[in-house]
């Protein structure tokens, strides 16, 4: 039998941006609070409102003349002397929030009564906007005003993640979670960090620490049983994604890794069972499909398996591994022409698959034989024929 590539699931999962405090999930209610406050009187309370207007109402307005107005706004509420308001409304987080174009903080405008929640909102302005290196920028100038700012750290800390910093992205959430020990969502994205640095003992205690604090977190059970896999723990990696089942039944990711799991065991059936139900759930799932046919492969099922490696390609064309495995699957029927065919496909999308070029070579030599052992059965049935 020929070496199938298993393909594991999309891997870790981690929590997205956080809103611990002020952070991008609360602008909503802070416009809804300025307009409803709209007429009480302060030094500068034009701006605000002016800027949630132009933000609630939708206008449409040329960017240079608002970036203009902006500015010019600004400047009067310099002009009186204003420093703070009473609703404690910055202009920065105004102009993010009026324009997300204009939300990184212009040089001309920093000044001393830019606050910390200033730069952290500007940051995850940046961050939503996938610029994770100018968003940790921005994080950092929070955290220099205000250096125990947890969702700061958090923050930084996933944004530091995206751009493959891990090490660096560890440091930030043990920082949160010195000032916020109990954020199970820190200690589940620091275990994300760790595993990705392939330490996968102190990832799951990390987790370990997420589900003491909150024992439903199904994404912490998730990364657990995926950290255990990787260290080779396929009956408890299996519980753990049991855990996630409980608690999400329809996670289909869930019930895929579970499968793997359970391959790797050598319990074909009952992985199967698994992929069968993640595609219950997501029949489009075409890392499922895949995974089904190495499984009925493992227990010589080729014809199936030819079957449910076909339904993945349907649903993604170019999968590269799973063109490779119904190559196998056909050379183990021994169906070389269309085995070769198949790699092929491989070599198209990847013209460097160096396993593809191998098993094609096998594939060509197993054909040769095959059709020679069919030629002289065909000569010989000749001769009888005009002997007769």
């Amino acid at each position: 039998m020929l070496g199938y590539l298993r393909e594991w699931g999309m891997g870790n999962r981690e929590l997205g941006i956080g809103n611990w405090e002020w952070g991008i999930g609360n602008w909503e209610l802070q416009f809804n609070n300025l307009t409803k406050m709209k007429k009480v009187i302060f030094p500068w309370s034009f701006l605000p409102s002016a800027l949630c207007f132009l933000t609630v109402v939708g206008c449409n307005f040329h960017k240079p003349l608002l970036a203009r107005e902006i500015s010019q706004k600004i400047e009067e509420a310099d002009a009186l002397g204003s420093q703070t308001s009473p609703l404690k409304w910055s202009i920065s987080t105004q102009i993010a929030l009026a324009s997300p174009e204009l939300a990184q903080i212009p040089e001309s405008l920093v000044t001393e009564s830019l606050t910390a929640e200033d730069y952290y909102n500007q940051g995850n302005n940046l961050f939503t906007q996938g610029r994770y290196q100018e968003a940790i920028v921005a994080y950092d100038k929070a955290l220099e005003i205000k250096p125990d700012y947890a969702s700061a750290w958090y923050n930084r800390g996933i944004a530091l993640s995206n751009v493959g910093k891990y090490p660096e992205a560890v440091a930030s959430y043990d920082q949160a979670l010195e000032i916020k020990p109990d954020k199970h969502e820190a200690w589940t994205n620091r275990g994300v960090a760790l595993s990705n640095l392939g330490k996968y003992s102190e990832a799951i205690a990390s987790f370990d620490q997420a589900l003491e604090i909150k024992p439903d977190d199904a994404l912490a059970w998730y990364n657990r049983g995926i950290a255990l896999s990787d260290l080779g723990k396929y009956t408890e990696a299996i519980a753990s994604f049991d855990q996630v089942i409980e608690i999400e039944p329809n996670d289909a990711l869930a019930w895929t890794n579970r499968g793997l799991a359970l391959r790797k065991l050598g319990k074909y059936p009952e992985a199967i069972a698994s992929f069968d139900q993640a595609i219950e759930i997501k029949p489009d799932y075409a890392l499922a499909w895949n995974n089904r046919g190495i499984a009925l492969s493992d227990l010589g099922k080729y014809s199936e398996a030819i079957a449910s490696f076909d339904q993945a390609i349907k649903i993604k064309p170019e999968d590269t591994l799973a063109w490779y495995n119904r190559g196998n699957a056909l050379s183990d029927l021994g169906k070389y022409s269309e085995a070769i065919a198949s790699f092929d496909q491989v070599l198209e999308i990847i013209p460097d698959y160096a396993s593809a070029w191998y098993n094609r070579g096998n594939a060509l030599d197993s054909a040769v034989p095959a059709a020679r052992a069919v030629i002289p059965t065909g000569r010989k049935q000749s001769e009888k024929t005009e002997a007769s």
